[in-house]
């Protein structure tokens, strides 16, 4: 602003709207237009051999011995590549299905057609899953919140076991239920539905189960938990819905929100489930 009211009282109003010549002109830019294309090309190459990527010193290095540029500084790669939202050295994990996979159309299609059912409370379509988990205790007391200051927890932690927690939901009805168990073995399934069927649902006639493809999501985990007239009579309850390989992104469940908060005992699981919010 200074510089702007000097200008306007030696030289007039005109000069102090337009800008101030440069005296030199600026510098030209290490990289155009077409030295951008060559190290967006490079970026998305495969980086050399022993590295697991390409970084912003092996890139300008890489520009300067293909003759692409005399020299370059890494914070000018780097403003190049945000320039291009390009981010090479971030990955994303993706289910990637082979192509051309009838199976994979087939099952998926076969899944979301169950999702779109109208509701009916005779035959709920509810979706079952497991997720292991990792039992950790404090090292020192946490300190509690106060009036402008959160609760404090130590960063180390102390490892007490594993558990696995068993959640069943059913979208349309909006219910959802976890249970906590030691193991997640055949036993441990078949305990899971039978109170599925004759606890959470014994008015239902039939329950449509969703499941994944874990080795234990079989009619036989009944059968080795219970004798052959039980497990029929809880099968004859089931419609029985896999998610096949590589479709797992649309099976329904919730695991990612049970992850919060450390548990030291398989009590201690129990109750934060108990009070988690729908």
């Amino acid at each position: 602003m200074f510089t702007i009211r000097e200008r306007f009282v030696e030289q007039g109003l005109e000069a102090a709207l337009e800008r101030k010549k440069q005296d030199r002109p600026s510098r030209e830019p290490v990289l155009d237009g077409e030295k951008e294309a060559r190290l967006i090309q490079i970026a998305w190459s495969e980086p050399p051999s022993g590295q697991a990527r390409w970084t912003l010193r092996l890139l300008a290095s890489e520009l300067v011995a293909l003759e692409v540029v005399e020299a370059i500084s890494p914070p000018t790669v780097m403003r190049a590549l945000k320039k291009n939202e390009l981010k090479p050295h971030q990955r994303t994990c993706w289910v990637i299905p082979s192509e051309q996979n009838a199976e994979f159309v087939a099952g998926r299609e076969d899944i979301l057609d169950v999702y779109q059912r109208p509701y009916d409370p005779n035959r709920p379509v509810v979706c079952l899953d497991e997720q292991p988990i990792q039992l950790v205790g404090e090292t020192r007391q946490p300190i509690p919140a106060e009036p402008g200051q959160p609760a404090r927890y130590d960063y180390e932690y102390e490892r007490v076991g594993t558990a696995v927690n068993f959640m069943i939901t059913e979208p349309l009805g909006g219910r959802r239920k976890v249970s906590v168990r030691s193991t997640k073995t055949a036993l441990d399934l078949a305990a899971e539905v039978k109170t599925l069927l004759d606890v959470d649902y014994p008015d239902a006639e039939q329950v449509v189960l969703v499941w994944d493809n874990l080795n234990t999501h079989t009619p036989a985990s009944l059968y080795k938990a219970f004798p052959p007239a039980e497990a029929r009579r809880l099968l004859n309850r089931l419609e029985i819905r896999l998610v096949p390989v590589d479709n797992s992104l649309i099976f329904i469940n919730f695991m990612s929100r049970l992850r919060a908060k450390r548990t030291d005992s398989l009590t201690n699981r129990f109750f934060l489930l108990s009070i988690w919010p729908v």
